[in-house]
């Protein structure tokens, strides 16, 4: 088995933001910005800084309405009424009604950290007011030291989509296997190209292929049309499991469902990519 490679953050490096984005829903962008947080903060990194070696730092960041990433890691997504700060009171276009990025931040019981959101998020797609689209941005390096922030986007590209993506560093683009993922794929980068005057060079990093079944002669041929239109940007598949949806049913990262599962497996290969790409590695 291959050594795996020591892992450093250097002084003063900024975290990797991933904003994990697809103008359609149902294609693996929750379980993977769930999935991918939880894999990441299993790794080891050497803080330059700290002299020692710790576990990589994640927070995520759910910017979706419907509340997934933050139920995934077992919290709950506050009720109506419920004072309990959330990206919503993060983002919101009254500045005497704002909070601090820092101060909705929970633990969980998976070693990421989680900014939640809740259904009231959705009011504001329809605008966060002046100088909104930068307001993400501005709260995330405001945060204390985090390796990795994964931001988990709503389907479609509005304000919510387009204030992530400004903050981001990445984009990884998780693609299903339907007959129009590569349509979706190329409309997604389009609309990445829009956000370019906000967040200079902005663009997708990496692409994921989910619900991968490897004797389905369509989904092959999906994968071979990514693998040559993205070829440096390809991290590989996701398999297809009923694992997923169960470990999903009990708010759980698929490794701690099934740790022998197909797809664990497969997300631990993809995190452990993006921890190298991400931080220095040595060995």
């Amino acid at each position: 088995m291959p050594k795996t490679p020591k892992l450093v953050r250097a002084l003063n490096s900024p975290p990797v933001v991933i904003a994990v984005a697809m103008r359609k829903g149902g294609v693996g962008k929750t379980t993977t910005a769930v999935n991918l947080s939880y894999e990441l903060a299993q790794l080891h990194v050497f803080d330059e800084a700290e002299d020692q070696t710790r576990p990589i730092r994640v927070l995520l960041i759910d910017m979706d309405p419907q509340g997934n990433a933050t139920t995934g890691l077992g919290l709950q997504i506050p009720p109506d009424g419920d004072p309990t700060p959330t990206m919503f009171n993060v983002l919101h276009p009254e500045k005497h009604r704002r909070v601090p990025l820092n101060d909705v931040i929970q633990g969980t019981d998976y070693g990421v950290d989680v900014a939640p959101s809740r259904e009231a998020l959705d009011e504001l797609d329809k605008g966060l007011g002046p100088g909104g689209q930068m307001r993400l941005r501005r709260e995330v390096e405001a945060l204390p030291a985090y390796d990795f922030i994964i931001i988990d986007c709503r389907p479609t590209l509005n304000e919510l989509a387009s204030a992530a993506l400004s903050a981001a560093t990445w984009v990884l683009a998780t693609v299903g296997t339907g007959p129009d993922e590569v349509g979706a794929l190329a409309s997604l980068d389009a609309a990445v190209e829009n956000v370019d005057l906000n967040n200079p060079g902005i663009k997708i990093t990496h692409v994921l292929l989910t619900n991968y079944m490897s004797g389905s002669r369509a989904t092959k041929a999906i994968r071979r049309a990514i693998e040559e239109a993205w070829p440096k940007e390809y991290l590989g598949s996701i398999s297809r499991t009923v694992r997923v949806t169960e470990a999903k049913a009990h708010s759980q990262p698929i490794s701690v469902y099934d740790p022998n599962c197909t797809a664990a497996e497969d997300y631990q290969r993809v995190a452990l990519r993006i921890a190298e790409e991400g931080l220095i590695t040595n060995g």
